[in-house]
């Protein structure tokens, strides 16, 4: 296991958190992902790199331009 690589796909989640629930975006599932790459079990490498997308794809999200009014 890459330490490194599961504390930095953490660390950018934890980041991720106050902006997307200020937004009143579904943290639940994010948060439960991040659980058990924290539990300590084995992780591989698609499964943090998967992580990492879902992440990267919330805050696309959140940083999107607002429809017109």
């Amino acid at each position: 296991m890459n330490y490194e690589k599961i504390m930095a796909v953490l660390q950018k989640g934890l980041a991720a958190l106050p902006a997307l629930i200020a937004a009143g975006t579904d943290v639940m599932p994010l948060i439960k992902r991040m659980q058990a790459v924290a539990s300590g079990a084995a992780v591989t490498d698609a499964e943090l790199d998967a992580l990492e997308a879902s992440i990267k794809s919330d805050m696309d999200e959140f940083n999107s331009p607002l429809p017109p009014k």
